[in-house]
């Protein structure tokens, strides 16, 4: 991900993350009947080629910040250090969506 996707508005920011991550999906009941929803979703995002990796890591924790308050609450922020194979780290986020929120489906 670039800078400039990093930077986007939030709306543009969780359509480019979810179109480039992963979904989780889960039974949820839905208008009284189960329907499979969107309950998490996941990606992964690179530092920039210069960034230190403490300025990249409090980037991706605002970015954590911005998740939540848009009802994404981050569950799980993984950071991947690569300093001595010379790559660049990257950070892996799951979340969960505002579809977690509904109720189970009772079996």
């Amino acid at each position: 991900m670039t800078e400039k996707h990093a930077t986007n508005s939030e709306a543009h920011d969780l359509r480019y993350l979810t179109e480039n991550g992963r979904e989780v999906l889960g039974w949820r009941v839905v208008d009284g009947k189960p329907n499979l929803v969107v309950v998490g979703i996941g990606f992964a995002i690179a530092a920039q080629p210069s960034e230190d990796f403490e300025v990249f890591k409090t980037r991706m924790l605002e970015l954590a910040s911005r998740l939540a308050a848009m009802h994404y609450p981050v569950q799980h922020l993984t950071f991947h250090r690569r300093e001595a194979q010379r790559k660049l780290p990257w950070a892996e986020f799951e979340c969960a969506t505002p579809g977690a929120a509904l109720p189970n489906v009772e079996c």
